[in-house]
């Protein structure tokens, strides 16, 4: 999946700023594969309850923009689009973390790097529970995250 994304439309026309790839889904089921995510399962976890958001470095919480969807698949995402609350930036490159509450104490953690340039930016990997699932260098990982429950 390509996204490209501009935080405003001033900052895409003065400095022809690209974001590009800063998005990535992640699906939830149960460990026999029932989707967790789609309002018709008994056990799934309401939207209106999921909570999605990012700390930044001095451990602050920022609301993070999400959608929760099944448009053109078999099974409902949540598509999480990074970056608005960026840690320190060293050598062009920024870590982040997004936490996931599916429920009340039903928590996950899920951390990114970002890579900039001087107009563009670019999601350049993914980690959840501290493995490497998505390497920008590397052309056969995916930015999709399955968490099982």
């Amino acid at each position: 999946m390509l996204s490209i994304f501009s935080c405003n439309k001033e900052e895409l026309n003065e400095k022809n700023y690209t974001a590009i790839s800063l998005v990535f889904t992640i699906s939830v089921s149960d460990k026999d594969g029932l989707d967790l995510l789609d309002p018709s399962n008994k056990n799934s976890f309401p939207h209106d309850k999921i909570s999605i958001y990012e700390i930044d470095k001095k451990g602050d919480k920022y609301i993070q923009k999400t959608d929760i969807t099944n448009e053109g698949l078999p099974f409902y995402v949540i598509s999480l689009f990074v970056g608005y609350k960026q840690g320190e930036t060293i050598n062009n490159f920024s870590k982040g973390t997004s936490i996931i509450e599916l429920s009340k104490g039903n928590i996950e953690k899920i951390e990114y790097e970002i890579e900039y340039s001087e107009n563009s930016s670019s999601l350049d990997k993914l980690w959840y529970k501290g493995k490497k699932i998505y390497d920008r260098s590397i052309l056969n990982t995916g930015n999709h995250i399955k968490i099982i429950k």
